[in-house]
């Protein structure tokens, strides 16, 4: 509550180098849009 940092935003700040160069990358996107990576086929699945 208040000023103190969550959870969420320290582990958010600990891990993002990992997929971004910088955390404030993020201001440029909605806080609704919806992050999700390509479909990729199984084994099992048709090659169509």
């Amino acid at each position: 509550a208040g000023n103190e940092v969550s959870r969420f935003s320290l582990l958010v700040e600990r891990y993002a180098c990992i997929y971004m160069s910088a955390i404030a990358n993020l201001y440029y996107y909605s806080p609704f849009k919806y992050y999700r990576s390509q479909r990729r086929l199984m084994a099992h699945d048709p090659q169509n």
